[in-house]
C-alpha cells in the first residue's frame, strides 16, 4: 500500500472519538429565491440538458454579474425588459472590472474566463429573444486552454487540512470532510458530488453513483470505511436543513451544493489550514490516480473509476507518477549518482 494512503487511514483511525460526538442542531434557513427573468432563462437552459446543479450556479453567476453592472454602470436589472440596457460598453467596463481583480490576485485567470463564460451564455440568450442587438463574442485573450497537469499532495498536508475542518465548531465540518474524504477516496470531480442524490448512496455496500455530462453515471465503491461514519453524522445534520431537495450535500440555504460551492469551501478550509490555498480538489483527484498507479492497480479499472473515456488520460498520470518517482528517488540512490560521476569523466 502506498504510504500517503497508510498514513491516512492511521490518521482517520486516530481520530475515532468525533465519531461518538453529539451533533448540534442547526438553525432552519429559507430558501433562496430567484427573480422570474432568471427562472426563464433556467427553463430555457434546462431544456438543453443541464442539471438542477448546473442551473443553479448560473443563476447565481448571472446574479452577481447583475450586481456588478449596477455598481460599475449604474443599472439595476429588475426584470427582463431591463436588460435592453445592456450594451458592448457595460461589457467592456466588466471586462475592465474582472481584468483589475485579476491584476490584484483576487481571482485566477481560469476564474475569469469562468465567470465570462457564464455571462456570455446568458446574453446568448437575451440575444436569442431580440433583447439585445448584438452577438456578445468572449476575447481571445480571456480564453483560458485546459491544463494538464498532477499535482501530488503529501499525506502530512492533507492531515494538516483535515485537522483544521474537524477543529471548526460549526457541525457542517461533517459535510465538508466527508467531500474532502470522497473526492481523495474516488477521484471524483467536484461536478460529481453536486450530482450524487440521496438514493445514489448505498451505506450498507458502500457505493455511490455520480454523474457528469462529460463520463456519464457510474457507480463507485467507498473503499476507506471511515468515510462511512462522516457521512453518517453528516446525515443527521442533513435531517434540520429547510429543504425538499433530494440532492446528498446541501449548501446552507438548504438547496443542492454545486461544483462552484464545493471548490470554494475547499479554498476557504485551506485559508484556514495554511492561510493559502495548497490542496485543491483537482489536486485530491490527482492524488488518488497517483495511489492507483504506484499501487499497481489496473489502469483501465483506474481509468473506469476516473470516468476517462481514453485510457490515454490516465496514462498521462503513469507518465508523470514516474516522473515524480524518479526526482524523489535519483538524488538519493548512490548507484545513479556513481553513473552520473562516470558520464561526466567520459
Amino acid at each position: 500500500m502506498n504510504n500517503t494512503k497508510k498514513e491516512i487511514q492511521q490518521y482517520l483511525l486516530s481520530k475515532e472519538e468525533n465519531f461518538s460526538k453529539p451533533v448540534k442542531r442547526r438553525k432552519q434557513q429559507s430558501k433562496k429565491r430567484f427573480p422570474s427573468h432568471l427562472e426563464e432563462f433556467a427553463t430555457y437552459l434546462e431544456k438543453s440538458g443541464y442539471s438542477e446543479a448546473g442551473l443553479l450556479i448560473r443563476k447565481r453567476r448571472v446574479m452577481m454579474f447583475f450586481r456588478e453592472l449596477e455598481k460599475i454602470s449604474n443599472l439595476k436589472i429588475n426584470c427582463l425588459e431591463d436588460c435592453k440596457g445592456i450594451t458592448e460598453t457595460c461589457l467592456k467596463k466588466y471586462e475592465t472590472h474582472l481584468e483589475y481583480r485579476y491584476s490584484l490576485k483576487e481571482i485566477s485567470a481560469r476564474t475569469v474566463y469562468g465567470y465570462i463564460s457564464y455571462v456570455k451564455l446568458f446574453l446568448d440568450y437575451l440575444y436569442m429573444r431580440n433583447i439585445i442587438n448584438f452577438e456578445y463574442i468572449i476575447p481571445r485573450k480571456f480564453i483560458v486552454p485546459p491544463t494538464r497537469s498532477n499535482d501530488f499532495v503529501d499525506a502530512k498536508s492533507i492531515m494538516t487540512l483535515f485537522d483544521s475542518v474537524l477543529n471548526r465548531k460549526s457541525e457542517i465540518k461533517y459535510r465538508n470532510i466527508a467531500i474532502l474524504l470522497i473526492i481523495l477516496d474516488t477521484g471524483c470531480r467536484p461536478v460529481e458530488i453536486s450530482s450524487i442524490k440521496l438514493n445514489d448512496l448505498n451505506l450498507t455496500e458502500k457505493t455511490i453513483i455520480v454523474y457528469s455530462f462529460k463520463s456519464g453515471q457510474r457507480k463507485l465503491t467507498l473503499t476507506d470505511g471511515k468515510i462511512i461514519p462522516y457521512l453518517k453524522m453528516y446525515l443527521q445534520i442533513r435531517k434540520d436543513f429547510d429543504s425538499t431537495s433530494d440532492y446528498l450535500f446541501l449548501n446552507e440555504t438548504g438547496e443542492g451544493i454545486t461544483s462552484s460551492s464545493i471548490t470554494n469551501m475547499i479554498f476557504k478550509e485551506n485559508l484556514k489550514a495554511f492561510g493559502k490555498g495548497k490542496v485543491n480538489a483537482k489536486a485530491l483527484r490527482h492524488t488518488y490516480t497517483t495511489n492507483a498507479v504506484e499501487n499497481k492497480n489496473d489502469l483501465k479499472e483506474i481509468s473506469a473509476a476516473l470516468g476517462h473515456k481514453h485510457l490515454v488520460s490516465t496514462m498521462h498520470y503513469l507518465h508523470r507518477s514516474k516522473q515524480r518517482l524518479i526526482s524523489n528517488t535519483l538524488p538519493y540512490d548512490p548507484l545513479i549518482a556513481a553513473l552520473k560521476e562516470d558520464n561526466n569523466a567520459d
